[in-house]
């Protein structure tokens, strides 16, 4: 060693700054000379010094100082006050028949907490901001990439014009720098908040670190956990992608013809974490609750679809009568007879539905057409022609989704404004078809716009400009049934699940649902229970009751759950909670 380095190894004196530290005030947590002990111990603004050797320093607990007597130490605490006392305190009788303890012992209660909020820190949301900052970083070579490939694009079609095609080339080349600028920019600013973040991550568990090593009680006790602030996940705002989109030359309108910018959306941004998903799953009930059980006396229950709160319709697979129920009071209060659901190809309609006015519509297989029931009467609402009708559903804005059947082309979902159709759903970003011809077809809207199609060992849900967001393909396991997974296992499982490990029996959608926070229920005829799923396709539980064959689903608007159980005889439906 040095002569340089051992002079800054020194621990100096706190008060003289010049003399060797030779000895330690446990109260005041300040180094000390020999020379400078007795001015210390002297001092006006110190009460009761502990004097240690340097050696041994932090070797007793610094007791807090008791407020309403200043001349003592809080060696107790009240727990029903919540607050350290000294003896004085307890003999005064304002804590009398209230628990105290030691409050050597609190300090182990305190650390433990802290060493906690440190562990998620540093395993849990440090990670995640990573993750993300990283996935910034992708955006922004992806933004670079494709505004160099439509920068190509737009130099390659302008070689066919002329001088006035050269004007639009130079006006779309300044809107892209102008795009690629603003979205770089915005995409730096949310990189710079994200590193920001993690510094202050990394200050706060410097300084619960501080805390741990020091025997100062009174930082413990009063320590503050900020890891609220920080477990909300960072706030990032997606971008889109510019994209160039060349149109065919003509001699007319040039500029509407040459081409535009546009804009992709992509989900890189999306970081499905535990972390950022724990209030989803805490809605959840630890044991679910059978509200009512409705006999309806229908063989093969298959359709169910609520009328308000307090009443459902209720059809079976190879009957043509409809029937409505008294939720409440569990009995028939009218049916009446319907066109054959089933087509010549023997595929079953899945499709009834309740109009925003209350008006009940059913798919008619038989004749390809979609009909309404007003006053007990059935009017022909959409006639199909060659395409066979699945399933129906009515959206928040009141459009209608119906799913359907060709004999030759794959099955597709087309979005009705009234009778207009204004959106095909049939086949993904590849062209590859989205559905089977021996597909269920059930269909739900999500409250986040997805719409959900189940079909033969798949739930599909795309976004409601059609593009697919995933596909979830069963999960299972004995030991999970109605047990919501802790965070721990939740860690281990958060992925998608296409090949549907840990299923006793394949996994076999039937009716979809979805409530107010964005679960998607998934009834599972093989497995006898239901899933729930997140909004993003992540498992979060089954609810099994003992039903027999759950094939219907729907939920109220106070989300309670509603499940067909199909059985032979007679089936039954079910109102269940599984939310808190």
């Amino acid at each position: 060693m040095t002569q340089s380095s051992g002079a800054q190894d020194v621990i100096r004196c706190g008060l003289c700054r010049t003399s060797m530290a030779q000895m330690h005030c446990d109260t005041c947590n300040v180094n000390l000379c020999k020379a400078c002990v007795g001015d210390h111990m002297l001092s006006e603004d110190s009460m009761d010094h502990r004097v240690v050797r340097l050696k041994i320093r932090k070797s007793s607990p610094v007791y807090p100082c008791c407020k309403p007597h200043t001349n003592k130490t809080c060696e107790m605490y009240c727990q029903a006050c919540d607050l350290p006392i000294c003896t004085e305190c307890v003999a005064s009788g304002v804590h009398k028949d209230h628990r105290i303890s030691q409050i050597i012992k609190i300090l182990e209660c305190c650390n433990q907490y802290i060493q906690e909020d440190n562990l998620e820190l540093q395993t849990q949301i440090t990670p995640l901001y990573q993750k993300m900052l990283k996935r910034m970083l992708e955006r922004m070579k992806e933004i670079e990439e494709n505004c160099e490939e439509a920068d190509k694009a737009i130099n390659k079609h302008g070689e066919y014009w002329h001088k006035e095609v050269d004007k639009i080339v130079s006006r779309l080349k300044t809107e892209l720098q102008r795009l690629k600028e603003g979205k770089l920019n915005n995409l730096k600013d949310q990189v710079s908040d994200i590193k920001q973040t993690i510094f202050k991550i990394s200050l706060t568990v410097g300084f619960n670190n501080d805390i741990l090593n020091s025997n100062n009680l009174e930082r413990s006790i009063g320590y503050t956990a900020q890891n609220d602030e920080f477990r909300k996940g960072p706030v990032c705002n997606d971008v889109l992608v510019p994209t160039f989109k060349a149109k065919k030359y003509q001699q007319e309108k040039f500029a509407e013809l040459f081409g535009s910018l546009s804009t992709v959306k992509s989900d890189v941004l999306r970081i499905p974490s535990p972390v950022l998903s724990l209030e989803v799953e805490k809605a959840l009930m630890n044991k679910i609750e059978i509200i009512t059980m409705i006999p309806t006396g229908i063989p093969f229950l298959q359709d169910i679809a609520l009328q308000g709160t307090e009443k459902i319709w209720a059809h079976g697979k190879k009957d043509t009568v409809v029937k409505l129920f008294n939720i409440h009071e569990s009995k028939k209060i009218k049916s009446f007879k319907v066109l054959s659901m089933i087509s010549f190809y023997g595929y079953h309609s899945n499709g009834i539905s309740v109009t925003k006015s209350g008006d009940l519509i059913y798919c008619c297989s038989l004749y390809n057409t979609v009909n309404t029931v007003v006053a007990e009467r059935t009017n022909i609402l959409i006639r199909l022609q060659d395409w066979s009708p699945r399933g129906v559903c009515i959206t928040s804005e009141g459009d209608m989704l119906i799913s359907m059947t060709h004999k030759e082309n794959p099955p597709k979902v087309v979005r009705y404004s009234g009778i207009v159709d204004k959106q095909t759903i049939q086949y993904d970003a590849e062209g590859k078809p989205l559905f089977l011809i021996d597909d269920c077809l059930y269909l739900a809207e999500n409250k986040n716009k997805d719409i959900c199609v189940s079909g033969k060992g798949k739930v599909v849900v795309v976004r409601d400009m059609g593009n697919v967001r995933f596909i979830y393909g069963g999960f299972y396991s004995s030991e999970d049934r109605n047990q919501p997974l802790s965070p721990l296992s939740r860690r281990r499982r958060w992925r998608f699940v296409h090949a549907g490990h840990y299923r006793s029996q394949a996994f076999n959608p039937r009716g979809v649902a979805t409530d107010s926070h964005c679960h998607i229920l998934i009834a599972d005829s093989n497995n006898k229970c239901v899933h729930i799923i997140d909004q993003d396709g992540y498992f979060l539980r089954h609810i099994d009751c003992g039903m027999k064959e759950p094939w219907g689903l729907c939920i109220d608007s106070d989300d309670f759950l509603f499940v067909a159980d199909s059985r032979q005889n007679s089936g039954e439906i079910d109102k269940i909670k599984y939310l808190k």
